[in-house]
């Protein structure tokens, strides 16, 4: 990947424009849903019949102009991406309420430029995993949610590091798009962080002022973080987890409930006191409620965590 630093130096008139013009969609000839989803699906035509039945479901137009904007981006000549684009449908034509969640999240992503288009689809494919989830398809598969759940936690990581980036580079340039700089960490890590369903390419990397270097600082950030904060984001933070957890182990889930609200009373209370009087703040509120929420945290993840361990290891599987 080309590694370009632009500095302080104003950039090409040229480079320039191209970025004014991506401020606003293109003009788009208005297709209708059906029309729009046959761009994507001329070898299917059993699930393209479904696209013609949903055309007055809310958002059902906004999505319509979304697919045909995917068409446009940098993407569209890769294979694996235009069939990733084919299962949505498919997936959504078969579930309402994806359809409900791609059609809402299609109206933001069509109010900007090509590369917000591309991350609104990267995103879009969380709720194809959730929808997953939900319909119990890796309630025998835990490996595979496993590693669902490291890409989410290292989705999580790429954002926080974005963020710190957007707001360092803030102060000197106050024209910095987000949407450019969340994609390029994605579009740089893809492989490295094996974020095979997030989209190939981006249009402006060259602009979106991450490096090879700056990924690279990412890359050992996320690898450092992973190894010690992934247990307890998916045992206690990541909610297809446990939805998995409470359908194939209804009791053991159950069990865990209970030990949660009983935690939260006397044991709760003991280790806040504890945390406070080391800190010297003993009836300080503001401290109750910054180290409350945290003794909260470290007893659920400890809850939580005992259980996840010992099912994955009944069933051979260590996270």
């Amino acid at each position: 990947m080309e590694n370009l630093e632009f500095g302080d130096n104003p950039l090409p008139d040229d480079v320039l424009a191209n970025l004014a013009t991506a401020e606003a969609p293109p003009q788009l000839a208005q297709q209708s849903l059906y029309e729009a989803a046959a761009q994507w699906l001329a070898d299917d035509p059993a699930t393209l019949a479904k696209w013609q039945h949903f055309a007055d479901e809310p958002g059902a137009q906004d999505y319509a102009q979304f697919l045909e904007r995917l068409r446009e981006t940098v993407n569209y000549g890769n294979d694996e991406f235009r069939q990733a684009v084919a299962d949505d449908l498919q997936q959504a034509a078969a579930n309402p309420t994806l359809r409900e969640q791609f059609f809402a999240q299609a109206s933001e992503a069509n109010a900007s430029c090509e590369d917000r288009v591309t991350l609104h689809w990267n995103g879009m494919q969380t709720a194809r995993l959730n929808a997953d989830v939900e319909d119990g398809v890796y309630d025998d598969r835990l490996g595979d949610l496993i590693q669902r759940g490291r890409v989410a936690f290292r989705l999580e990581a790429l954002d926080e590091i974005a963020r710190d980036r957007i707001n360092s580079l803030a102060s000197g340039n106050p024209n910095v798009d987000d949407i450019e700089v969340y994609l390029a960490y994605q579009h740089r890590l893809r492989e490295p962080l094996e974020l095979s369903h997030v989209a190939p390419d981006m249009r402006f990397l060259a602009v979106s002022h991450v490096s090879e270097d700056d990924a690279t600082e990412a890359l050992d950030l996320v690898r450092e973080r992973e190894a010690s904060q992934f247990t307890d984001f998916m045992a206690s933070r990541w909610q297809p987890w446990e939805t998995v957890l409470r359908r194939i182990a209804p009791d053991e889930h159950a069990a865990m409930q209970d030990r949660l609200v009983e935690a939260m009373g006397e044991e709760f209370q003991s280790r806040l006191d504890q945390r406070l009087a080391e800190h010297g703040l003993v009836g300080d509120v503001d401290a109750e409620r910054v180290l409350g929420a945290q003794v909260r945290n470290q007893i659920a993840g400890e809850i939580k965590g005992e259980v996840m361990h010992r099912l994955l290891a009944e069933r051979g599987l260590e996270q």
